[in-house]
Order: C-alpha cells, then sequence, then structure tokens
C-alpha cells in the first residue's frame, strides 16, 4: 500500500487526475439513467449533477478516495479506477 505522501503525490498527478474525472463522469452519467427506487435514489442523483456540471472540481476530490482503495496506482487500470469510483459514489453523496 502506498504511503499517504505517496497517495497525495499520485491524486495529484495531472494524467490520473484526467483518468479519474472521465470515470467521473460515467459513473454520473450511469447514476442518472437509475431506477427511481434505486437506495439513496436522491441523493446519487443530487452528487451526479454536481459532478455532471463540474467534473473537474469533483474529480480532483474524489481522486483523494480513490487512492484510499489499495489495489489503486498510477499503473491501475482505467477499470479499476472506474470500480473504485462506482463503490464510492454512495460515500460521496451522502445519506
Amino acid at each position: 500500500m502506498a504511503s499517504f505522501l505517496d497517495q497525495y503525490e499520485i491524486a495529484n498527478n495531472p494524467d490520473f487526475l484526467k483518468r479519474v474525472r472521465q470515470a467521473s463522469i460515467k459513473a454520473a452519467i450511469d447514476v442518472m439513467a437509475e431506477l427511481e427506487n434505486t437506495p439513496n435514489h436522491a441523493n446519487r442523483i443530487a452528487f451526479a449533477n454536481k459532478v455532471l456540471i463540474e467534473p473537474e472540481r469533483y474529480g480532483n476530490v474524489l481522486a483523494f478516495g480513490v487512492l484510499t482503495n489499495a489495489m489503486i496506482s498510477l499503473a491501475s487500470e482505467d477499470n479499476d479506477i472506474q470500480f473504485t469510483i462506482n463503490s464510492l459514489f454512495d460515500a460521496y453523496a451522502g445519506k
């Protein structure tokens, strides 16, 4: 597992940020298509709207959360980053 300092450095890596932003946009679009009976739907929609309106801001925020997954590094595959963002969406959306 990367140290907190290493995680901070990765979270600020321009290429990593671009990948996280794109994955965040995809996650937000997917949430917008969810059924209304999806658990925590209202909060998820509200957060998805924020991500879609300000993808740079929220991509930067989510990058730090993504790196709490010990398996994520600069060498991670896009699908691993996407999986991690999808798994964090409720935490960022709130309850």
